[in-house]
């Protein structure tokens, strides 16, 4: 078999697998799967894994202006191969001593994080990652959301290229990523040394612009708090 009948036989298994996987919101049920996928995410602390897995699967919903916490789960012959989980990162916005609580709020509702991101071996190499991350983009740029980031470990170098290409600018390692907030002000979300963080524009208008800071010349994430 030459090289265009193996891409055009692989094209075509791909396409497959894809009518056979279907995308949904996880139900109850699904929480034994969607936990022995998480075992593979890089938690902060492995009671996460557990905590998650419930959480996910039986109710990401937050508070009144929290911002939305969503989940799907990719379902492939009645078995759960995919799990992607999201919602606005309210553990830093808390930190934000600068902000109201009405403007973090608004921050909660324009900037969302994946939280988790798994598919199972057996199923990978079918794009089902990108499937997730298209459908959690489309639900929250359909929400208002202008920005979705994430971040992963150094000790994962492979996921530099995966998130890639799913349309992710991945940072250095230790770099934080900078938003422009106002003309006064600009909020910044670091990240620990061993720690690599990614953006992705949900809003046409979110650019990159280059500013003169004490720190040097950075730059700076526009229009994503419009």
């Amino acid at each position: 078999m030459g090289r265009a009948s193996r891409g055009r036989a692989k094209a075509q298994a791909e396409r497959a697998v894809a009518r056979a996987v279907t995308i949904r919101q996880p139900h109850p049920s699904d929480e034994s799967e969607v936990l022995k996928l998480l075992s593979a995410v890089d938690f902060d602390a492995p009671a996460s894994v557990a905590a998650s897995a419930r959480l996910i699967t039986h109710d990401v919903s937050l508070p009144p202006g929290n911002g939305h916490g969503q989940a799907w789960v990719a379902e492939a012959n009645a078995t759960v191969v995919g799990v992607l989980h999201a919602a606005p990162p309210l553990r830093w916005s808390a930190h934000l001593d600068m902000l109201t609580p009405e403007e973090r709020s608004h921050v909660a509702d324009r900037l969302v994080q994946v939280e988790a991101l798994s598919v199972a071996p057996s199923a990978r190499g079918h794009r089902l990652g990108q499937r997730l991350v298209d459908e959690a983009s489309t639900r929250y740029r359909a929400l208002g959301y202008r920005l979705i980031i994430g971040n992963f470990s150094t000790s994962q170098p492979h996921l530099v290229s995966y998130y890639q290409r799913q349309g992710f600018t991945v940072l250095k390692a230790g770099e934080p990523i900078t938003f422009y907030y106002n003309d006064s002000s600009a909020l910044q979300c670091p990240i620990r040394d061993e720690g690599i963080q990614m953006w992705k524009p949900l809003h046409p208008d979110v650019h990159v612009e280059y500013n003169l800071t004490a720190q040097g010349r950075l730059p700076f994430l526009m229009n994503v708090f419009a």
